[in-house]
């Protein structure tokens, strides 16, 4: 996987979006949304075009879905860097003892109580 430039433009549906796009695999690339709902919402998108995700080939699907693990990963990174770093250990007792990952105060990803 590579965030360096594409060769050759890039489209979503009939958009030109090569400038938008912020890593390319082999087969998909990911790009900024323009209109995004929340903060982080990017779209990782196969480079051939496809009505439907079963008509993809198991290559496609394979290199898709593991573009999006890393894009999910660089984003859990960013929107919640401090629940990457919520294990620690007692040394004394020698055992380790691990905080249930919570989103930063102010982030769009906050989980709602009310039912």
């Amino acid at each position: 996987m590579s965030s360096q430039r594409p060769k050759g433009p890039l489209h979503f549906g009939p958009f030109e979006v090569t400038t938008q796009t912020f890593m390319t695999t082999p087969l998909s690339f990911a790009l900024v949304n323009l209109k995004p709902l929340l903060p982080g919402h990017v779209l990782v998108c196969p480079r051939a075009p496809h009505k439907r995700l079963t008509d993809l080939s198991p290559a496609e699907l394979t290199d898709l879905f593991g573009a999006v693990q890393r894009v999910q990963r660089m984003l859990a990174r960013y929107y919640f860097s401090q629940a990457q770093d919520s294990r620690r250990t007692d040394e004394e007792a020698g055992t380790a003892t691990a905080s249930p990952p919570t989103p930063e105060a102010g982030s769009p990803f906050r989980m709602s109580t009310s039912t």
